[in-house]
């Protein structure tokens, strides 16, 4: 679990950052971090909405 959370950041940086309608880094970095810190404060039940708010975005 440390693992995922420590590269679930990094990954979804260099995603948003990148694709073809990339999101701008002072937009993508505060975004980040607010999940992040979501993750850290709730486990499981923060996962379960992010994943969610993620697949609302498609």
């Amino acid at each position: 679990m440390d693992l995922l959370l420590s590269l679930f950041p990094i990954i979804l940086l260099i995603y948003l950052m990148t694709r073809k309608k990339a999101v701008p880094s002072y937009r993508a970095l505060p975004l980040v971090a607010a999940i992040l810190y979501m993750l850290s404060v709730s486990d499981v039940v923060a996962l379960k909405s992010v994943i969610d708010v993620l697949a609302l975005n498609r």
